[in-house]
């Protein structure tokens, strides 16, 4: 009985901070989506002041947008381009193509943020 009730001890405290792990991926994952749409809705309220049209997010290019931003904490650095030098036009390529467009404009705003 000493046995198995070590076992289970041993499991719980195994799967506790996975779970608090994924609990804190899930809460980073929602902060993350909540500051995309507010830059979306602040950029847009912007070109609305202007009276352009307002932007839509493509999932693609938010794909584009979270693999630069692992890259760029990644590799320490804070650009368009990518840290091999790739253009930022190209990189954007991979993710989202001009098929069915005669032409496409895409453009990027980088945030930084000192923490501490």
């Amino acid at each position: 009985m000493r046995i198995l009730a070590l076992l289970t001890l041993v499991v719980a405290v195994v799967y506790v901070p996975v779970s608090s792990a994924r609990a804190q991926q899930d809460t980073k994952t929602q902060r993350l989506t909540a500051l995309e749409a507010a830059v979306v809705r602040e950029v847009n309220r912007v070109r609305s002041t202007r009276g352009l049209k307002s932007l839509r997010p493509a999932p693609t290019l938010r794909t584009a947008a979270r693999s630069h931003t692992k890259s760029m904490l990644d590799d320490g650095f804070f650009g368009h381009d990518s840290a091999d030098g790739t253009a930022f036009s190209e990189r954007i390529k991979r993710y989202y193509t001009s098929r069915g467009w005669r032409s496409w404009t895409v453009g990027e705003a980088l945030l930084a943020e000192r923490s501490g």
